[in-house]
């Protein structure tokens, strides 16, 4: 690869919504200006001529947290890059992949992925130490749980609890619920599909708990999984947001650090369901107050129905002249024994719009996905008219409550992007009873509290915490960090692969997903013919094979590692499944394959040496 190439590949690697990456290009690591960078100021590093050692700790310095360091080995040097690539690891890198190229004119070799014990174990002592590990769940480093660190058979993939809440755009979901088709949040501000859902064991002995102002809601992580953050600088006049954002491993998050969660991103165009802003008032007054009133005489449908206390006796002029300027007909009802009315609008064709916008049912309303799609002027009237039914100002701010934890996480994030700073806090039901005879069945509860007063004060220097910032011309919302703590845990953790975007967002901020990009793999492939065969003997979660997929060329991988297997397996069905029915299906064998056996291959099949 020339030094051109590995810049792009590097380029394509770094994966972060910051727009303008600061990566630097260095031609001779051993001459390099290293004093004249600051610390943890880029966020990447190309060096295209590895040799010697020392400067390996001052990359690390320079990089920031997350930050990627390619190294190209000098081949009159360090022909196999192994002597840069174990002086790397021992300054600190966590070596995450190496490649070779294997062509007629060039040797075979591979920088193999080895921990520090086992360089200094050695390859037999190494397997020996396994063999006993697994003999003897209580011998030194074994996987039992009483003696796992994160170093023992390390976590090779960022994951979470299996009920951790990623956000969908159906709202909060946990994250071992979410199927390869669903749409998450993810750092660009948009919703992307799913890939594939994988878990596997955990191989630590702690979680992280971590919590944030403005809810009550907390996300368990893994050790290594990385959340975006604004760490600011704190000085005895207050706290000055100076600082960048970073990629923070979650047992390196601290308290007073920001996560960051992008704003919607404005839709490029309007969904296919075009309304005035009107509509979209009364739309939210339903999804707050409205029911559907079946018709009559066995006709199809339903009308809806609103609920208008005495303090918006206001709203029903409102209704009228909404639905009586579409010809429908308004009837107003008194209802008993309380300061209310029942407002009816017989208009079939808007009660199966809000049906299928927002549902039916107060536990069970849900946003459309539409809704992230639609104009700023719409989000704003649905959210007036979502407030006018169920909002109410409590000491200067907004508070709204509701039984649907679908509608209140969707709300929470809809109001940011109109502007306001919106908590959300879950709360459980007290058991209730009436003249002495106990309710059946209690829910738990949503409360909103939104607030307009907001604060940016990303160039101030104030000790407030802020609830806004703009970096590289995005807007994010800011949370405290209040607490990061271990919880013990053994047991399946989760993760997504998202397309387009390696990340997602969870109930405390926005989070990465490390596996790598499908799209760096396709560039690896290009200048081979459509055809060939490509080995990963890492296979990881399968992400070469996907490519190798889309690229119309044959694929092997390996992996050593049983608990990954399924995880590549499924990622690759999965994504032989989307193919088009006139490309066709490639056929598939693996060890996960209960219908068909493998066929033994060897390296002759590889390389075509046999002919």
């Amino acid at each position: 690869m020339t030094a051109v190439n590995l810049w792009d590949y590097l380029t394509k690697l770094i994966s972060t919504p910051v727009p303008d990456l600061n990566v630097l290009r260095i031609d001779d690591p051993l001459t390099f200006d290293w004093a004249g960078h600051g610390d943890s100021t880029a966020h990447g590093m190309l060096v295209t001529r590895g040799v010697g050692d020392a400067w390996q700790a001052e990359a690390l310095r320079v990089l920031k947290p997350g930050g990627h360091l390619l190294i190209a080995s000098a081949d009159d040097v360090d022909p196999t890059g192994s002597d840069c690539v174990c002086i790397a690891e021992d300054s600190g890198f966590e070596v995450r992949d190496s490649i070779f190229v294997a062509t007629a004119e060039s040797k075979f070799s591979y920088t193999a992925k080895a921990a520090t014990s086992e360089r200094e174990a050695g390859t037999h002592d190494l397997e020996e130490r396994r063999w006993e590990e697994d003999r003897d769940p209580d011998a030194p480093g074994s996987n039992n749980p009483r003696n796992r660190s994160s170093s023992a058979r390390g976590n090779s993939h960022p994951c979470l609890h299996p009920e951790a809440l990623v956000l969908t755009d159906k709202g909060y979901s946990p994250i071992n619920q979410i199927v390869a088709g669903d749409r998450v949040y993810t750092a660009d501000g948009s919703f992307h599909a799913v890939d594939c859902v994988s878990h596997h064991p955990y191989t630590s002995p702690d979680l992280f708990e971590i919590g944030v102002a403005g809810t009550n809601y907390t996300t368990l992580a893994s050790d290594n999984h990385p959340f975006l953050v604004l760490r600011p600088t704190r000085t005895r006049g207050g706290v000055l947001f100076n600082g960048s954002m970073e990629w923070v491993e979650a047992k390196d998050l601290k308290k007073g650090d920001y996560t960051l969660t992008p704003i919607l991103s404005e839709p490029k165009s309007s969904p296919e369901l075009n309304r005035p802003d009107e509509f979209w008032f009364f739309c939210g007054f339903y999804a707050a107050e409205g029911v559907i009133h079946k018709a009559s005489h066995g006709k199809e449908g339903g009308y809806p129905s609103f609920t208008v206390g005495a303090r918006n006796e206001h709203l029903i002029s409102r209704i009228k002249d909404y639905f009586e300027g579409r010809g429908a007909s308004v009837s107003v009802y008194d209802k008993k024994n309380s300061r209310s009315w029942q407002v009816v609008a017989f208009d079939r064709d808007v009660g199966a719009d809000f049906i299928t916008l927002i549902g039916k049912g107060a536990s069970t309303k849900s946003l459309h996905p539409m809704f992230w799609g639609l104009p700023l002027s719409n989000r704003k009237a649905f959210l007036e008219g979502y407030l006018a039914g169920d909002g109410g100002v409590v000491r200067g701010h907004i508070q709204a409550k509701t039984v649907s934890p679908d509608l209140a996480s969707s709300i929470a994030y809809l109001a940011e992007s109109v502007g306001y700073k919106s908590n959300l806090f879950r709360f459980d039901a007290e058991p209730g009873s009436i003249d002495g005879r106990k309710f059946k069945q209690t829910l738990p509860s949503y409360q909103l509290y939104l607030y307009s007063r907001n604060q940016d004060q990303s160039r101030a220097r104030k000790p407030s915490r802020p609830t806004f910032l703009e970096y590289e011309g995005i807007r994010y919302v800011l949370r405290y960090i209040q607490s990061v703590k271990p919880v013990p845990y053994t047991g399946d953790v989760w993760n997504l692969t998202v397309s387009g975007n390696p990340t997602f967002q969870t109930a405390v901020g926005m989070s990465h997903n490390t596996v790598k990009p499908i799209e760096i793999m396709e560039w690896c492939l290009e200048g081979f013919p459509e055809g060939s065969h490509v080995v990963d003997p890492f296979l990881g979660s399968g992400t070469t094979g996907i490519a190798c997929l889309n690229a119309r060329m044959n694929f092997t991988g390996i992996e050593l590692m049983p608990e990954y297997l399924p995880i590549a397996d499924a990622r690759v069905r999965h994504w032989n499944s989307e193919r088009s029915i006139i490309e066709g299906r490639a056929l598939i064998e693996s060890d996960c394959d209960t219908t068909a056996k493998p066929r033994e291959v060897g390296f002759d099949d590889f390389f075509g040496l046999d002919e």
